[in-house]
């Protein structure tokens, strides 16, 4: 497993990625014959077939491209581990909520005990009570 992309590393991939023009790009060499210095300009396909030749400021463009190589395999390496990451996460979730409905069908279990034997500890204690109220007039009747 990669290393995490520290914050500062994914700053300067996005900060590549804004500088660069936007796509859809396919890269060509275009050169442009009246300057003195050839530049490479992009062709820019769209979706419906059309494209656009244009030639602009070089650097952010090569910089860009030249890190495409490993910054994209860094990225795609950074959404495996999340994805991997959020998959152990899930996981954790259900197994503690498994865990906390068989606690809450422990508990009712205890629950519906605890009640029976109140009810009937407070049944057997007034039949006890009854008793000695009983035996008491009895000897109070005696006397």
């Amino acid at each position: 497993m990669t290393e995490p992309i520290k914050p500062d590393e994914l700053a300067e991939i996005v900060a590549r990625a804004e500088a660069a023009t936007p796509g859809p790009v396919t890269l060509k060499p275009l050169y442009r014959e009246e300057s003195p210095h050839a530049r490479i300009g992009f062709i820019f396909r769209y979706p419906d077939g059309s494209f656009t030749k244009t030639f602009f400021n070089y650097e952010p463009n090569a910089i860009f491209y030249a890190h495409a190589r490993e910054d994209v395999p860094r990225l795609a390496a950074e959404v495996a581990r999340l994805q991997e990451y959020s998959e152990e996460v899930r996981k954790g979730i259900n197994a503690t909520l498994r865990e906390y409905a068989r606690a809450n069908t422990r508990l009712a279990a205890i629950r519906e005990k605890a009640e029976k034997i109140i009810k009937y500890s407070l049944r057997d204690f007034t039949l006890e009570l009854e008793t000695a109220i009983a035996d008491l007039a009895a000897a109070l009747e005696e006397k």
